[in-house]
């Protein structure tokens, strides 16, 4: 019945690789109370401990996932390769293991998710149908200007020697303006951000594709409460399962190609 409540947004494309199963969690579906309600995903924003990972353990469950990894966001261009080797150093708390500070994570284990958190930043999927390798990246402004997308095809191409011809890359969609409470200024986007700056006439106005807040995780002006009111982060999961299922959200890599 819990699982009902979640409503992930999926991509056509990624639906249609066999086997994967990814989605993009909204607001709906958790425990939280107001102003985090309902489906927040992150620790420090001072939502209940308990909330959250209970509001974890249901997208893992959706999911159907044995494992779901997530990390320490930090708006840097580190990337974590998770293998079954760096596996058995991640810190657990439950029901995620998390790695140490990073934006990007890739794998091609069957049985993980990679999961990735956001408010007005963006997550970009990153899967190679052929290469059976996924990615779920964290990028708001910085980092796009650290090219942390394309350094990750760079590390796609050399440690699973992918083709980036061959890569599926939707990218989540994030905050939109209006429910957005930025005040941006020079020091916050670099210079060449500017050339997209909006009118000042229209809602856009003012706003960079980054968090401004003095929380690095989490930014104010998502909810529908106070102006200070902390934000709800929004959750991305892009996993590899054990088994396939079809039919709801639960669908997962098999190591086959049956459509």
């Amino acid at each position: 019945m819990e699982n009902s409540q979640l409503v992930p947004h999926r991509f056509q494309n990624l639906s249609r690789v066999p086997g994967l199963a990814h989605g993009v969690f909204t607001r709906r579906g958790g425990v939280s109370g107001p102003p985090y309600a309902t489906l927040n995903v992150a620790w420090n924003n001072g939502d209940s401990p308990e909330s959250v990972k209970e509001n974890l353990r249901r997208i893992k469950n959706s999911m159907n996932l044995p494992r779901m990894v997530s990390s320490f966001q930090v708006h840097g261009d580190t990337i974590h390769l998770i293998d079954e080797d760096s596996m058995n150093r991640l810190a657990p708390r439950e029901p995620l293991l998390v790695t140490q500070p990073g934006d990007a994570l890739v794998t091609d284990l069957r049985g993980v998710g990679l999961l990735v958190k956001v408010a007005d930043c963006q997550a970009v999927f990153l899967v190679d149908p052929v290469k059976r390798v996924i990615a779920n990246v964290h990028c708001g402004w910085r980092g796009s200007v650290a090219n942390l997308p394309g350094k990750i095809v760079n590390f796609l191409q050399e440690r699973f020697g992918c083709d980036p011809g061959n890569l599926l890359g939707p990218s989540a969609p994030p905050l939109v303006p209006a429910a957005e409470n930025s005040g941006t200024t020079g020091r916050n986007s670099p210079l060449p951000f500017f050339l997209f700056r909006a009118n000042p006439n229209t809602s856009t106005s003012g706003r960079s594709p980054g968090h401004n807040s003095p929380n690095p995780e989490c930014r104010p002006g998502i909810s529908n409460g106070p102006e200070d009111a902390p934000c709800a982060k929004r959750a991305t999961s892009s996993p590899i399962g054990e088994k396939a299922r079809r039919g709801g959200t639960r669908q997962s890599w098999d190591g086959s190609d049956e459509g």
